[in-house]
C-alpha cells in the first residue's frame, strides 16, 4: 500500500488552530459523556439493574432491547415488531390519538413503513409495547434530568400483575439498551 511506501505525516499538522480547537472540544464532550453515562450505570447498578447492550446503527434497538427482555436474545426482535404493527394497527384510533398528527396523516403508511426491518421506533411503539404485553414499560434517560427516575408507560387494559416491567435504558443518539433486574433468580 502506498501507505507503507510513504511514511504519513501527522493529520494534526495541518489543522488550523479553530480545527484543533473543535476537536479539543469535542473529545472533551465525549469524555463528560462518557463519565455521565457511567456515573448513571453505577446508580443503576445500585437499584439492581444491568444493561444489555443491543447492536446500535441497525435502527432495530427498541424492537431488539424489547426482545431480550421478553424472549432472553435479541434475536426476536422482527417478532416483537411485528407484534407491535399489528397491535397499532387493529388499534388504529387509540394510537392516533396518541400522536399528534397533521391533517391527512396517512396511519397506514406509518406502520407499513414501521414495518420495515431498521426503521427506527419510539414513545408511540414504546406505549404500544405496555398495552400489547400488559406490562409497564420503564424508560431511564441519562440524557435528561437525573437519568433515575424512569418515565413509566402504564397499559389502561390488559395489565398483568405480578410482572417486572420492561425496562429501557434510552442512549443519547436515539439508541436504547435493555436494563435486566439483576436480582431476580430467572430459574424460578
Amino acid at each position: 500500500m502506498l501507505e507503507d511506501i510513504i511514511e504519513v505525516e501527522d493529520e494534526d499538522e495541518y489543522k488550523t488552530e479553530h480545527e484543533k480547537a473543535i476537536d479539543n472540544l469535542l473529545k472533551n464532550e465525549q469524555a463528560l459523556i462518557d463519565a455521565r453515562d457511567d456515573y448513571f450505570l453505577q446508580q443503576l447498578k445500585t437499584k439492581g439493574l444491568e444493561p444489555m447492550y443491543i447492536e446500535e446503527g441497525s435502527g432495530n434497538c427498541m424492537f431488539g432491547a424489547v426482545s431480550h427482555i421478553l424472549y432472553g436474545s435479541e434475536l426476536a426482535e422482527s417478532k416483537v415488531r411485528k407484534e407491535t404493527c399489528d397491535f397499532m394497527e387493529v388499534n388504529q384510533e387509540f394510537f392516533t390519538d396518541l400522536m399528534v398528527c397533521d391533517k391527512g396523516f396517512d396511519f397506514a403508511r406509518y406502520i407499513q413503513t414501521l414495518q420495515n426491518n431498521g426503521r427506527q421506533a419510539d414513545t408511540v411503539e414504546i406505549a404500544a409495547i405496555a398495552h400489547l404485553y400488559g406490562r409497564d414499560v420503564e424508560v431511564y434517560n441519562s440524557t435528561l434530568g437525573d437519568g433515575f427516575t424512569p418515565y413509566t408507560y402504564t397499559p389502561s387494559y390488559n395489565k398483568l400483575t405480578h410482572t417486572e416491567p420492561i425496562r429501557l435504558w434510552y442512549v443519547s443518539q436515539n439508541h436504547y439498551n435493555a436494563l435486566i433486574n439483576s436480582n431476580l433468580d430467572l430459574d424460578e
